[in-house]
């Protein structure tokens, strides 16, 4: 009887950086374990303004469907929004200085790449967003996790982790904070209110 050879697995042609991710932490068809994960910032549907979103789609839909409806790049009309509303803040903002992506990990994966060179140094909060984490070590970079608590980042430590960084030579090559909402601690953040930033 002639040896038999095994199959050959998808996976045999991963590269080694496919081999080596994570896998998802929320439950799957295959699994049947349900759970709840706040690694990727789900929202609560209930909280979706469901009335709102259904009124602007028709709106669109309605006027610029064939537009709405396919790949492109952002629209203009949507740059002219954010920076209308960057300058109302008093930010110098124009064209050359906006940049709108797909999604968050588009510009989280687009930050490293600009900005980092492997072995510098990234300040998050602990614990942070999955997908900040990933890219940042994925580029290379050295995490230094800042607790948080109700209120957000704890502004002490942080104070305290940069005057040991540059005692110690090192310069934070990012800093990446939560304003808003902070995951998967699932904590609204007063930052400008609480810290006196």
């Amino acid at each position: 009887m002639a040896p038999t050879t095994s199959a050959y697995q998808i996976t045999d042609l991963f590269a080694e950086r496919a081999r080596n991710l994570t896998p998802p932490t929320y439950g799957t068809e295959l699994t049947k374990i349900i759970t709840v994960s706040f690694a990727y910032g789900l929202a609560d549907p209930i909280l979706f303004p469901h009335a709102d979103l259904s009124a602007a789609s028709a709106a669109v839909l309605a006027e610029e469907a064939p537009i709405a409806l396919n790949y492109g790049p952002p629209s203009a009309q949507l740059y002219e929004q954010i920076i209308l509303r960057l300058q109302a803040q008093g930010i110098p903002a124009d064209r050359d200085r906006v940049i709108i992506g797909y999604g968050s990990g588009q510009i989280l994966g687009l930050l490293p790449d600009v900005f980092l060179e492997p072995g510098d140094v990234v300040i998050v909060e602990g614990p942070t967003f999955l997908g900040v984490v990933n890219r940042f070590v994925q580029a290379g970079a050295r995490l230094i996790t800042i607790p948080v608590d109700e209120m957000g980042m704890d502004v002490d430590a942080l104070e305290e982790t940069l005057s040991d960084l540059k005692n110690g030579g090192f310069d934070p090559g990012l800093f990446t904070l939560s304003l808003l909402f902070i995951i998967p601690q699932a904590l609204l953040c007063h930052y400008l209110a609480a810290k006196n930033w």
